[in-house]
């Protein structure tokens, strides 16, 4: 795979909250939450795709888009993916579930490896499947409670919407 086409998959290009990594979009997209290309996660036409709709002012992309607030299920979402150590939450809002430090540190040290393997998984063509490296394992054993339960919410539940304030863009 070239380096190219595995950063299209980085999940702050697909998620409209902060910094991400791919392992977040990968995972998203395993459990079968995505956004058809030229959309918001809300169904609205994202401005230059080829829905017909070009941006205006400002006044005008806030009447397209009114703000929105974060649901439940983001909430959750953010809960979830701290206590594997990974940070959901928009960087800029305070009082939101953090990954500690060493959880964080943890997620950080089998990342790289774990994308790897979860995107050579979604790739290949035949559907079988492969153990994970030992380390990632390791991991995702470690922490099965709490990817279950957010593949579970994610798959049963309503999708997870973050907050959209575009009128706080000037």
């Amino acid at each position: 795979m070239t380096e190219e086409r595995s950063r299209g998959l980085r999940a702050d290009r697909v998620l409209p909250c902060g910094r991400k990594t791919g392992v977040v979009a990968a995972a998203l997209l395993a459990c079968g939450i995505g956004f058809a290309p030229g959309t918001w996660a809300d169904g609205a036409a994202v401005p230059g795709s080829r829905g017909g709709w070009a941006p205006g002012s400002l006044e005008e992309l806030v009447q397209r888009f009114p703000p929105v607030e974060a649901n439940e299920t983001a909430l959750e979402a953010e809960r979830l993916s701290a206590a594997i150590g990974i940070d959901l939450s928009p960087p800029d809002l305070k009082g939101r579930a953090r990954p500690s430090a060493e959880d964080a540190g943890r997620f950080q040290a089998v990342a790289e490896r774990l994308a790897k393997w979860l995107l050579l998984e979604l790739e290949r063509p035949d559907g079988a499947t492969t153990p994970p490296p030992a380390e990632v394992s390791e991991f995702l054993s470690r922490h099965a409670e709490h990817i279950g339960a957010l593949r579970e919410m994610l798959v049963r539940g309503k999708a997870p919407r973050w907050e959209r304030h575009i009128e706080k863009l000037s």
